[in-house]
């Protein structure tokens, strides 16, 4: 019974190595499918950031049209009954909520993937 007992455990320590070695494969492979996902991670948002970035400064360098100053003049001359009922329905916030849901709609329909 001595050799039956020597090779069972011949096979049970080669089952261990066999199994070991196959567990440090998959904790390797784990381990560099974690690493890319980091590195994806990490360009998507130094992309975002720097996409981001520019169309900031792009709309920063934009100069404003040359009617905005005539328009500060015009609006100077609104009477003051009108300037209170504007700022009482708020007018103000209004417009300004209505012009830039105008102008996110414009740039996103400039987008291919969402346009």
């Amino acid at each position: 019974m001595g050799w039956v007992t020597s090779f069972l455990n011949f096979f049970k320590s080669l089952y261990d190595h066999v199994l070991g070695f196959f567990k440090a494969i998959y904790d390797l492979i784990v381990s560099f499918i974690q690493e890319i996902i980091l590195r994806i991670q990490d360009f998507v948002e130094f992309e975002f950031f720097m996409f981001t970035e520019n169309v900031t400064n792009w709309f920063m360098d934009l100069e404003p049209p040359e009617f905005f100053n005539s328009a500060a003049q015009v609006l100077n001359n609104i009477p003051e009954s009108v300037v209170y009922f504007a700022n009482s329905f708020a007018l103000g916030e209004g417009m300004t909520m209505v012009l830039l849901a105008y102008l996110i709609r414009f740039v996103i329909r400039r987008i291919p993937i969402f346009g």
